[in-house]
């Protein structure tokens, strides 16, 4: 019984492996190929001339959306802090480094010196500064929607402007935050700044003119040390600029003397 039943199934199986294998027609691959794959056709002649609905591309809405920091430093009140950290710290990156260049004693362009704590506070400081600034500027640019006669009044005790002609334009500004009273005159010819803080030693005097798109020459009064800094820069690419900084009577606490001092610099943005 048990033989029959194994001669039964080794026939059996041996019957599939020679038996021929089945081929698919066309009209079976076609059909096949068809079912698998919605919306084809076997033949170019059935298929729809039926115009499809076009893709129409839309732009990101979040592309142009500012950021958060862009929203609460946007580019006037960052200029503005780029001025006020260069008054205290270095009018150029090759000055900056050179103030922080000691780890024991700060010594900026300008003659003054710092011990390792006074710089640190001359920071906090500037930091404060910078919240402080920050609040009023977004409080006034609130405002101007809910009070706008309040903010128009501080405005303009804060605020003078006259013109003089038809080019030049005097305005001037006092800064609650930074507790200084800012002068500038608008002219074809120059760009004349003066910064008068509380205490009236500190008032710094800048005459600025650019020459063409790459190049700018400033010179800088400093009325606490009377040094005299002149700095020229030259735009390389968008990222990339160089500058030298020249005092010809830089003025040296430590030993009492004035001499010449000469600062150039390379910097690369990224």
């Amino acid at each position: 019984m048990y033989k029959r039943l194994t001669y039964f199934f080794l026939a059996f199986f041996l019957g599939l492996l020679l038996a021929p294998m089945a081929i698919a027609t066309p009209s079976e691959f076609s059909w096949r190929e068809q079912d698998s794959r919605r919306g084809y056709v076997s033949v170019i002649d059935q298929a729809d001339d039926t115009t499809g609905t076009p893709l129409v591309f839309i732009d990101n809405p979040d592309a142009n959306e500012r950021t958060l920091r862009e929203k609460i430093f946007d580019e006037r009140l960052t200029k503005e802090f780029t001025l006020k950290y260069q008054e205290k710290f270095g009018r150029t990156e090759a000055e900056t480094f050179y103030t922080r260049s000691n780890v024991f004693e700060y010594l900026n362009v300008q003659g003054r010196e710092y011990s390792q704590e006074q710089y640190y506070d001359e920071q906090k400081s500037f930091g404060t500064y910078m919240v402080r600034r920050t609040v009023e500027y977004h409080i006034d640019s609130k405002g101007r929607d809910i009070a706008p006669a309040v903010i128009e009044t501080k405005e303009k005790l804060q605020n003078v402007n006259v013109g003089i002609g038809k080019n030049i334009k005097i305005k001037a500004k006092y800064s609650i935050a930074a507790n200084d009273f800012g002068v500038r005159i608008e002219n074809p010819i120059i760009d004349y700044r003066m910064t008068i803080p509380s205490h009236l030693s500190g008032t710094i005097v800048s005459v600025g003119k650019g020459i063409g798109h790459l190049y700018y020459m400033e010179s800088y009064y400093y009325c606490s040390t009377g040094a005299i800094s002149l700095i020229g820069r030259r735009k390389l690419t968008e990222l990339a600029s160089v500058s030298i900084t020249l005092t010809p009577n830089y003025w040296r606490p430590e030993e009492r003397v004035r001499e010449k001092f000469g600062l150039a610099g390379l910097t690369w943005g990224f």
